[in-house]
């Protein structure tokens, strides 16, 4: 365990300089939506039953999203340190590293065998697309690590049918679901461990099993069900709560070569990470011999082949959508390191160590370049930079609403600007767009670098602030 926390420690320092960054890079928007639903919390209300969003056009904001359990604990922790870019990215990585410990002490309880337990820790906290997004605002590290520790209270309740153990495995377990409803798929793993020891329980024991599985699978159905209705009540879509299937057959095999060839060795598991993964796979059939270990682990990997299916047309630019195999995948490469450090030939051994050092430092290569140290933030450079930034804010009350645009995102201009109001997504958009809404908005923030204002639009407004390719605008 004390080496585990040295890897903690260094996995911190190499992302201490990027922690008061503000979301740029991949999936920005989604770093924006999570952030400008955090603050509308702590600015407007707490009731998190009401999650608002900034491009909400003339309404109060509420919409439907995955329950925002992450969002409403920024809320909470700004009304102690203000609303800060590291407060949010720190607690991000607090629960990544959760989620660590959580995958340790799991693999640990449930194989019994701590080496094991810690070599595949070590992978998973250097998998390149986790190490990116451990500081990024999404909600999907608060549901993996909620659903790595509900793993771990259900391997406890294996030994110990004890309430207390049950009820800590249901409250990860809906929390994980509440938060990412594809992270339920550790029910299969469970369920399957259950049935293969069903004949250990007594009638007390599979009652509280079955409460688990009520509560946890119908809570999330239920909060899913509201959202719904919360999104057709007010038309603003921000939260996409739908399957995304690949139809075309050229798309199916242009996303799923890509993920095989590409995201599977690169991002989600690094090449010195994949190169443990390959050799973990070729001792499989040793593996398949420990049946109550295996079995649980394939029907888990089957249930998360068909999730991957059913949102495959995601998985083309999502590769966060596939943060649920991660502990899957990294424990088959910490059984590749397991197998290759008992090796009785001293270079496979030697191999086996290097692979595992040099995790860290593919991690880095990896994501440093590509998206700390670039130049393509993934969002103008004049909201970027805090300077720019403030000035275009201060210019316009921030509780005016605003026309906002061009911003294909519908959310990255909006949040970095501090207003709420209606989002042009595309300059086709603003004629239509403006005509619709001026009547009822002040301002109007325009990115000239797409396109200038149509002269029809032009007429109707007067320039107050011009700050790079942004220009601010009063409506007549």
């Amino acid at each position: 365990m004390k080496k585990l926390w040295i890897w903690i420690i260094l996995n911190f320092v190499l992302h201490v300089f990027f922690m008061n960054r503000p979301p740029n890079s991949v999936h920005t928007w989604r770093q924006s939506n999570t952030l400008a639903v955090a603050r509308n919390f702590y600015e407007e209300n707490m009731n998190i039953l009401k999650p608002r969003v900034d491009n909400r056009k003339l309404t109060d904001g509420v919409t439907g999203m995955q329950f925002p359990s992450m969002e409403y604990i920024f809320a909470l922790v700004y009304h102690i340190t203000g609303e800060q870019y590291w407060v949010a990215r720190f607690l991000t990585w607090c629960m990544f590293v959760a989620g660590v410990l959580g995958l340790y002490a799991w693999l640990k309880a449930w194989l019994n065998h701590e080496n094991l337990a810690y070599y595949s820790s070590v992978i998973f906290m250097f998998i390149p697309e986790l190490f990116y997004h451990c500081i990024n605002p999404l909600p999907d590290i608060l549901a993996l690590s909620a659903s790595i520790w509900a793993l771990y209270f259900f391997s406890k309740f294996q030994e110990r049918k004890t309430w207390l153990n049950i009820l800590f495995c249901t409250i990860f377990a809906t929390l994980a679901g509440l938060t990412k409803i594809q992270y339920l798929a550790i029910g299969f793993f469970m369920v399957t461990e259950f049935f293969m020891n069903i004949r250990t329980y007594k009638w007390a024991e599979l009652l509280k099993i079955g409460v688990f599985g009520a509560v946890t699978v119908g809570i999330s159905l239920l909060w899913y069900k509201y959202a719904i209705y919360l999104i057709k009540t007010s038309g603003l879509t921000d939260f996409g709560i739908e399957i995304r299937p690949a139809k075309e057959w050229n798309v199916i095999k242009e996303i799923l070569e890509q993920n095989i060839i590409s995201d599977l060795p690169e991002l989600l598991l690094g090449f010195t990470g994949f190169a443990l993964f390959v050799y973990g796979l070729t001792h499989i059939k040793k593996a398949m011999r420990y049946r109550q270990y295996f079995i649980p682990v394939l029907v888990w990997s089957i249930a998360l082949l068909v999730y991957h299916a059913i949102e495959l047309s995601q998985m083309k630019y999502h590769q966060y959508y596939m943060m649920p195999y991660l502990p899957i995948l990294a424990l088959i490469a910490g059984y590749g390191m397991q197998k290759m450090a008992q090796h009785p030939k001293k270079w496979v051994k030697y191999a086996a160590y290097t692979c595992l050092y040099l995790v860290p430092i593919i991690a880095v290569v990896r994501i440093y370049p590509a998206r700390w140290l670039t130049n393509d933030h993934f969002l103008p450079d004049e909201l970027y930079h805090a300077d720019t930034r403030e000035v275009l804010r201060k210019t316009v009350p921030d509780n005016a609403l605003c026309i906002v645009g061009p911003d294909i995102s519908g959310t990255i201009f909006l949040y970095m600007l501090h207003k709420k109001g209606m989002n042009v997504f595309q300059c086709n958009d603003l004629v239509h767009d403006f005509e619709k809404y001026k009547s009822h908005v002040k301002y109007m923030y325009w990115y000239e670098k797409p396109c200038f204002l149509p002269q029809s639009v032009a007429s109707q407004v007067i320039l107050i602030q011009k700050t790079g390719n942004f220009s601010v605008y009063k409506v007549k």
